[in-house]
């Protein structure tokens, strides 16, 4: 027994030395973190056959996890407060710099079996448990005395001496990343750490996006971030996909720092120009040469131990690789027709003026008109790896810190050329890239904070906008007025005083009625006066006609007969003086008419106004404002109703029409002083109805305008207001 343990403790040292020396190659020449800990995941593979692994490390006071293996099987995405309870034990981890073990089905701690899974992400207190059925191992990585991150591997449940032959393992190789982090050195890794973390947002945000705009923009902000110029513009192959074209053409869609340039402004002609022939020499240059890649160092030979218990495999496609953002994001493509990616190389260009005359033309008309003193292209490759666009960098400084920053950029050609790609193919279909938006939207704001934002200010807005964009009857009001149609003033025929007024204004009468009468005490005095006179002179005549005096009676009959005119004449004054009603009416005038009883009147003066019952019209003040609705809508030949009731009856409507611009009339008014707008209608009515017709009746009446929006009613004075003050 004691033999077979001696044996088993042998095989873990010599399985340990072997990982050492080859994570000490590794530290040796150091890679990029993400090659690094994916080799790093291949070793743990091979010698340890965990379940899954993910490495945290060191972001601010917290930690980020920047790479994994097989994370989705723990589920943690539908379990959010299982993710919140590993992320604590990698803390306490970190902190305490000690192992962490979970055992499998070890469910939370009494009390919080009904965390939700809001409260659980942010409860930073929560005990660590595990409900998954693997057991889980989380192993500090040292670092000058403290932690610089975590490794967490789960695995099959073992009994306790695998545990801690796995934990014994895991130490070795935790510790085995800390020479990597020194040759490495805190800041690199630092920056490094936030690559890979602005990287995988990047990709969250690109993954399902097909705004071309969206993801172009995402590119070209992430490009500027990461590589340190001053401009970076992203272009997309016109016509795409432009199958056949040994050299196309590109389209600018986005320009840091800017608003995309015209297309065909001269910015743009020059800055696809100088595109079109960098492309050119990047897509031409040695397709044997990897992407930008420094040369690999010459391998050390490994031991036959390290041999076997190391079957890394490094080929794309060989074996079950450990998974990065990025590797997962390949996964989800086809396969490429030729089975690897396209190759190109990175090509500077410099403000060199000895090198003018070797240059295209584009290039140097490009440093004539652009202040920038290198530019450089990333080609953007789609899923079947055909070119769809490309990333223009520029700057003015030297170009030397730019280039080391490019080489983890290489993988942006295929993770963000898929995206371009992809949204260039749905930016032709409008109707399928609508459908998939409006999907995108639902998901986002479904039982989100958004959601709660829509139903409490976005459904209002929307259901105002709707309720003011509704069609009503758009209608215009008036003020009413009845007075009739023919108006009538008997005049004074004798210049008498007005003896007596029989009638009081708004009274009906009927033809022949007295009405008023003019003093006559004058005029009888002069008619006994003229009759006696016309006796006398008779009787005159008589006696000269006895005497046979023809003279005298010739004289005195004329005289005779002077005065009978005379009579007659007075008797026709008086006949005049009593003043009757020449039709049936309505008395209706004038003013005070009673108060003018004594007056002198002299010929021709008005004594009293009549109208004719039988015609009557309608006059309807309006507004200005509306005024030039109803003239409007009379100009297109059509007629408006109008309904009309008095306020004497108003259960009785009133049905008139406006036809004729003719009834529109606007004036000063005299007896008011004012300038007025008004409509008159005639009032066609029957015998019975117009007796209850009263002169000055008042009402309302509603022009029927046919629909407008509920907006346009109730603003449309205001947007007058501001009209007549501000335009």
């Amino acid at each position: 027994m004691e033999t077979a343990s001696a044996t088993t403790a042998t095989q873990v040292n010599r399985i340990a030395a072997s990982i050492s020396a080859q994570l000490k190659q590794l530290a040796n020449n150091p890679p990029e973190l993400s090659a690094y800990l994916k080799s790093h995941s291949k070793l743990i593979d091979s010698a340890l056959k965990p379940r899954g692994v993910a490495y945290e490390m060191r972001n601010g006071k917290g930690l980020q996890r920047i790479f994994s293996v097989k994370l989705d099987e723990l589920n943690l995405r539908d379990n959010a407060s299982q993710d919140s309870a590993f992320r604590n034990a990698s803390l306490i981890s970190a902190e305490t710099n000690k192992v962490q073990i979970l055992q499998p089905l070890s469910g939370p701690a009494p009390g919080r079996q009904t965390l939700s899974n809001d409260s659980a992400v942010s409860d930073q207190n929560i005990r660590p448990f595990n409900e998954t059925p693997f057991q889980q191992f989380f192993v500090p990585i040292p670092m000058d005395g403290k932690s610089a991150g975590v490794l967490h591997v789960w695995f099959d449940p073992a009994n306790a001496e695998t545990v801690n032959l796995r934990q014994s393992l895991l130490i070795s190789l935790s510790e085995g990343i800390t020479a990597y982090l020194k040759a490495r050195r805190s800041l690199d890794l630092s920056q490094e750490v936030t690559r890979l973390n602005t990287y995988s947002h990047l990709l969250e945000d690109l993954a399902g996006d097909l705004e071309l705009d969206s993801v172009a923009w995402s590119l070209v902000n992430f490009s500027r971030e990461t590589v340190e110029c001053e401009r970076v513009s992203i272009f997309s192959v016109k016509n795409y996909p432009a199958n056949g074209v040994a050299h196309p053409e590109f389209e600018i869609l986005a320009c840091s720092g800017l608003k995309r340039p015209h297309p065909r402004s001269e910015h743009a002609e020059v800055l696809k120009a100088v595109v079109r022939d960098l492309a050119k020499m990047t897509l031409q240059a040695d397709q044997n040469m990897p992407a930008a890649l420094p040369k690999a160092e010459p391998k050390k030979e490994e031991s036959t131990e390290a041999k076997q218990l190391t079957q890394l495999k490094r080929e794309d496609g060989d074996g079950e690789e450990a998974s990065s953002v990025e590797d997962q994001e390949e996964k989800k493509a086809p396969p490429m027709p030729t089975g690897k990616r396209p190759q190109f190389r990175l090509i500077f260009t410099y403000r060199d003026p000895s090198k003018t005359s070797e240059r295209p033309e584009a290039i140097n008309h490009y440093f004539d008109h652009i202040p920038m003193n290198w530019a450089t292209t990333l080609p953007l490759f789609d899923r079947e790896g055909s070119l769809c666009g490309i990333l223009l960098f520029e700057g003015q400084d030297s170009a030397e810190k730019a280039q080391k920053t490019f080489v983890p950029m290489t993988d942006l050609a295929y993770s963000g050329g898929r995206a371009v790609g992809t949204a260039l193919y749905w930016n032709g279909r409008k109707s399928l890239r609508l459908a998939q938006g409006l999907q995108r939207v639902k998901q986002r704001i479904h039982k989100t904070p958004r959601r709660k934002a829509a139903f409490k200010f976005g459904l209002p807005v929307l259901a105002v906008i709707g309720l003011l964009l509704m069609p009503v009857d758009f209608k215009v009001r008036g003020n009413a007025v009845l007075r009739p149609t023919v108006l009538e003033s008997i005049p004074a025929a004798i210049p008498e005083r007005l003896e007596n007024i029989h009638v009081r204004e708004g009274q009906h009468v009927m033809k022949g009625d007295l009405l008023a009468e003019l003093n006559t005490r004058d005029q009888e005095l002069r008619m006994q006066q003229a009759l006696q006179e016309k006796e006398t002179y008779y009787a005159e005549a008589d006696t000269a006609r006895s005497i046979r005096d023809d003279a005298g009676m010739r004289i005195a009959s004329l005289k005779a007969e002077q005065a009978e005119t005379n009579y007659r004449l007075l008797e026709r004054e008086i006949s005049l003086s009593k003043i009757l009603a020449p039709f049936d009416g309505v008395v209706t005038g004038p003013l005070n008419i009673n108060q003018r009883k004594g007056q002198v009147m002299r010929v021709g003066e008005p004594i009293i106004e009549m109208a004719r019952v039988e015609d009557w019209e309608v006059k309807i003040s309006v507004r200005e404002q509306d005024m030039i609705h109803l003239s409007t809508t009379l100009g297109d030949d059509s007629m408006v109703p109008v309904r009309m009731k008095f306020n004497a009856d108003p259960t009785t409507e009133h049905n008139l029409s406006v036809t004729d611009p003719t009834q529109l009339v606007y004036g000063l008014e005299t007896g008011q002083g004012s300038y007025s707008f008004a409509v008159v209608l005639p009032m066609a009515a029957d015998v019975e109805a117009a007796d209850q017709f009263r002169i000055g009746y008042s009402g309302n009446a509603v022009f029927d305008m046919g629909s407008r929006p509920l907006g346009y009613v109730f603003f449309r004075d205001f947007v007058h207001f501001i009209k007549l003050r501000w335009f």
